[in-house]
């Protein structure tokens, strides 16, 4: 992929300017992947904090000799400030300069990341810039402060600004796409899906069997109220009162929230989070992953937790809602039910939770699920989102 003189391989400007540490970088590695396979000679540099960067090559540790790194520091998270837009806005418009960059990509979004690229168009009109969107949309609905100064900065107010300055925007999920233009978030000629990667080297390669005498339930990733995690306490309780002992639950990652310090004994907690490799064997020791994808949240953004139980072909048990309904896309991958009662009765339903047959079905779907997410495999959608705005 050439620039529009030919002289020169494009150069493109990758950059996250959000997250300093573990957060994000798994999904960052295996993008910047994807966009290496898609970008032919191109040259890539990667601008990150090292911490971060440490962690993107931890989890793709070829990418090193493919990208280039550019250090950049990072602010730490608290309230959207002008201070972290000027920040943010510095560290797009230097490291433009710097590298002479044909192209930008932003992983990382803020309101003030959105508006910073907005700066970076003015600044430089010709210049093709692509924001990820990755969960950030789940923030434009629901309540809005009245103040007009806190209006105008906001995470509406930015997604409009980047808008008009032509931004190009990219949702992991065409769900994702499809309830922001219902909610008239985004122009459908301004936005483009990459599905949320999987690390193809955390693959199982087979469809692991269905244990036959004891089952372990388990919650992936951070445990907050927004994913469900009272939930999943409470499936727990049920199988205490119904003396249900064949079941084991476990927490694989840790709990954010103060609301979960007092945490069941029974509750096996595996941390890992951050530490990758740790976390990729518990989720392969659960027998079921259990999803709650809420309609608020989870409309508008993608779900690693999810993504790591397909990597596994790990089947899912949870609440039934549009979400759902919408991100399995009519393949069986689980037992989802319609309410709690419904959910409390599977969990007393031992014949259903240990039938062999239906649980390699859930398996079928989840590979199903699994294709078209490795990095070969996405680079052809992101290899064209680049020719779409070079080409403008």
């Amino acid at each position: 992929m050439m620039s529009a003189s030919n002289a020169q391989p494009l150069t493109i400007l990758a950059i996250e300017p959000v997250f300093a540490d573990f957060r994000h970088a798994t999904v960052n590695a295996y993008l910047l992947r994807a966009l290496a396979l898609a970008s032919g000679s191109a040259r890539i540099v990667f601008a990150a904090h090292p911490d971060h960067y440490a962690e993107v090559l931890t989890a793709a540790p070829g990418l090193a000799d493919r990208i280039e790194f550019r250090p950049i520091d990072v602010v730490p998270p608290g309230g959207i400030t002008f201070t972290r837009f000027r920040f943010h806005a510095r560290a797009l418009l230097r490291g433009v300069d710097a590298v002479q960059a044909n192209c930008v990509i932003c992983l990382g979004m803020t309101p003030e990341t959105l508006f910073a690229c907005g700066v970076l168009r003015l600044r430089h009109p010709s210049l093709p810039v692509i924001a990820v969107l990755h969960g950030h949309l789940s923030h434009m609905v629901g309540w809005r402060s009245r103040d007009p100064r806190r209006r105008w900065f906001d995470h509406r107010s930015s997604l409009r600004a980047a808008a008009m300055a032509g931004i190009r925007f990219v949702v992991l999920e065409e769900y994702v796409k499809r309830a922001g233009l219902e909610l008239g978030l985004l122009a459908g000629a301004q936005c483009d899906v990459w599905l949320l990667p999987i690390a193809d080297g955390e693959c199982v390669a087979s469809p692991p069997p269905l244990r036959t005498s004891r089952l372990n339930l388990g919650f992936l990733g951070f445990a907050r109220p927004e994913k469900g995690f009272d939930n999943f306490l409470a499936l727990l309780a049920q199988a205490d009162a119904l003396g249900a002992d064949w079941y084991d639950f476990s927490l694989v990652g840790s709990a954010l929230a103060s609301d979960y310090s007092d945490l069941p004994d029974r509750l096996i907690v595996v941390p890992g989070v951050a530490d990758r490799t740790n976390y990729v064997a518990a989720v392969r020791s659960v027998d079921y992953a259990c999803i709650f994808l809420d309609n608020d949240t989870y409309r508008l953004t993608s779900s690693g937790s999810v993504i790591d139980a397909i990597a596994a072909l790990r089947p899912m048990i949870g609440l039934e809602t549009s979400s759902t309904r919408a991100m399995f896309d009519g393949h069986r991958v689980g037992y989802f039910c319609r309410s709690m009662d419904e959910l409390r009765g599977l969990i007393a339903n031992r014949d259903a939770l240990f039938d062999a047959v239906r649980y390699r079905e859930f398996q079928e779907g989840l590979l199903a699920l699994r294709r078209g997410r490795t990095p070969a495999e996405l680079a052809g959608p992101i290899g064209e989102t680049i020719r779409t705005v070079m080409r403008r």
